[in-house]
């Protein structure tokens, strides 16, 4: 049990970002995509039941606290499935509204639509933290060098 815990502990990270996202990313960009394939997006609600088996799996086998198992105790059972269906609304809900904002706001601005995905991705994971490192000591972007606010203490 030892080692089987250990692996869970150690792999159960890359597994969900690297597999399960990797997976999902070659079925959007290859299978629907590249192949023009729109039945394709179907194969994403097994691997979101997969990626959700193996968070309860990877909690029952190695969680932080052993205690925390003890959902029976805590009656933490309902309590998680109604996260999943309510966090899973919201993501749902935020993806169905992405045509809606698309439509309403058809300027396509400064993104460079014209690049891979990967290279899209890799913009944006580098855009975010060059965003906030240019935030001021309030975490206000307000703080920015030239605004009207910059240096005022508050």
């Amino acid at each position: 049990m030892p080692a089987l815990r250990a692996i869970v502990r150690y792999g159960y990270a890359p597994f969900m970002m690297l597999g399960l996202t990797g997976v999902a990313y070659w079925v959007v960009s290859d299978l629907v995509l590249a192949r023009g394939n729109p039945w394709a997006y179907l194969w994403l609600a097994p691997l979101l039941a997969l990626a959700y088996a193996t968070a309860f799996a990877a909690e029952r086998i190695a969680p932080f606290f052993d205690e925390w198992n003890d959902h029976d105790a805590h009656g933490d059972t309902p309590s998680n499935f109604l996260h999943i269906l309510v966090y899973e609304m919201q993501s749902i809900n935020g993806v169905l509204l992405i045509p809606v904002v698309v439509w309403l706001f058809p300027f396509q601005g400064f993104w460079p639509t014209e690049w891979p995905l990967w290279g899209q991705r890799s913009q944006f994971s580098y855009t975010i933290p060059v965003v906030h490192l240019t935030d001021g000591p309030s975490g206000s972007a307000t703080d920015l060098p030239g605004s009207t606010t910059a240096g005022t203490v508050r």
